[in-house]
């Protein structure tokens, strides 16, 4: 009888040995998996999330993009400014000159070039996206959209007068082409170029990030 039951103790402890292998096993399988899930689940949606609005931004401006927390922003700073409108505008200005009663008379239209759009070298206005990586949500934060340049394409005189001895010099007409060029800012900075701009930053970020719910939030132009 004593020879069975030492026989049998080498298969009990083998046994047992088994039992505490296949459970440690188990537990070590079910932390992988747990941590596979919640990589899958919470982590690795974040990342994806972040990479995609951070990859937006980047083909937007242009620039270099770093992401922090819940937002990717913007931090090359030879990137100084983002054109979105490029319009064909025309302006007009009447200049009159009167010497003891001698009076000149020029009307020029001009044709310009005009852009509109962001600045983006202002440290108080960063270009930068935020995100919920849970909704996917995004909120763009820009600076105000401006007039960014207007060039003189050409311009065509439609009326000239001069006096009888108050003729018009090449200074008047130095004159007359500064004043169309102002006059050609004022009339962009009135038109809608600023909404236009705006309108096409939220429709490429629509379509860089294939959502409809982005938020564009700009600060107010004094």
């Amino acid at each position: 009888m004593s020879k069975d039951i030492v026989k049998s103790e080498p298969r009990r402890r083998s046994r047992s040995a088994g039992i505490i292998f296949a459970f440690f096993a188990g537990i070590a399988l079910l932390i992988a998996v747990g941590t596979a899930a919640f990589w899958f689940i919470a982590i690795r949606p974040v990342a994806s999330v972040g990479d995609k609005v951070a990859d937006a931004l980047a083909k937007i401006t242009g620039g270099q993009v770093t992401v922090s927390g819940g937002s990717a922003v913007l931090q090359d700073k030879e990137v100084s400014e983002l054109a979105v409108v490029n319009r064909r505008v025309q302006s007009v200005v009447k200049y009159e000159s009167d010497i003891l009663g001698s009076s000149d008379v020029l009307i020029v239209k001009g044709e310009f070039d005009v852009k509109a759009g962001y600045k983006l070298d202002d440290p108080r206005h960063p270009a930068q996206l935020s995100f919920d990586p849970i909704t996917g949500a995004v909120s763009a934060d820009f600076p105000p959209a401006r007039v960014l340049s207007v060039e003189m394409r050409d311009y065509e005189v439609l009326f000239a007068k001069q006096g009888f001895w108050n003729k018009l010099t090449p200074e008047d007409q130095q004159h007359v082409t500064r004043l169309l060029i102002l006059q050609a800012r004022k009339d962009a900075d009135a038109s809608d170029l600023r909404e236009e701009a705006e309108m096409r930053l939220l429709t490429r970020l629509d379509d860089l990030l294939s959502s409809p719910e982005v938020d564009l939030r700009v600060p107010i132009l004094p």
